[in-house]
């Protein structure tokens, strides 16, 4: 297993950048770089997550230029309520 990655853009925001898939309405992370992945998160400490769509044949290796270019390129991923309650049914 590799180690953890952590990138920090221009602007001093640091990130941690996970590579995935979907599996089974689940998502599988790994330390990037993972081969059989088709997308790569970008999460910082604190505000939206990001994602990057890899695509084939793309380089995967986590060097600063390519994390640079996939997060100016990341999408913001949608903000979901977590544990949200439920409304009341009266």
């Amino acid at each position: 297993m590799s180690d953890s990655v952590y990138f920090t853009d221009a602007d001093g925001v640091r990130y941690r950048v996970l590579d995935g898939r979907m599996h089974k309405g689940a998502t599988v992370v790994a330390n990037p770089p993972a081969a059989w992945v088709p997308f790569r998160v970008f999460r910082p400490e604190q505000g939206q997550r990001r994602v990057y769509y890899l695509r084939l044949g793309e380089g995967r290796a986590p060097e600063p230029a390519l994390l640079e270019l996939q997060l100016a390129r990341a999408e913001y991923l949608p903000v979901e309520a977590r544990h949200a309650p439920a409304p009341d049914p009266r």
